[in-house]
């Protein structure tokens, strides 16, 4: 199913005022930030030396297949070998809107206000028809 017509089909059952809240991978995620919450000193110094590694891996993968230039598309994920739809959350608002959906918001999946959107891995969309 394309993502036009799981737009359409979600419009068609949602009773007006009815809200649709998904959240897609971000097509300009370029930059693994380390976790340290709740780390030990061990851990958080194999996060800051994990993280750039990640980050270089991801870029590769981001411009390699075209998502970061176009905005949209399929990106590989090697942690379980699938491909994954990437937009940003203009491109995602449009498609919605064409299916008769209003976009309402659009928050950084992890709630960490005030981060680059590079920093950012996903967005969740609020929808209404």
């Amino acid at each position: 199913m394309t993502r036009a017509r799981a737009f359409r089909e979600v419009a068609r059952v949602l009773k007006p005022g009815g809200r649709f809240i998904f959240s897609i991978v971000n097509s300009e995620f370029l930059i693994f930030f380390p976790e340290f919450r709740g780390a030990s000193l061990r851990q958080k110094m194999w996060r800051s030396v994990i993280s750039p590694l990640k980050s270089v891996g991801l870029w590769w993968r981001q411009f390699r297949c075209g998502v970061f230039r176009k905005g949209r598309g399929y990106i590989f994920v090697p942690a379980d070998g699938t491909l994954v739809y990437s937009a940003t959350p203009t491109i995602v608002s449009t498609e919605a809107g064409a299916a008769g959906l209003r976009m309402l918001e659009v928050v950084e999946y992890e709630c960490r206000p005030g981060v680059s959107r590079h920093a950012v891995g996903s967005w969740c969309h609020m929808t209404e028809k």
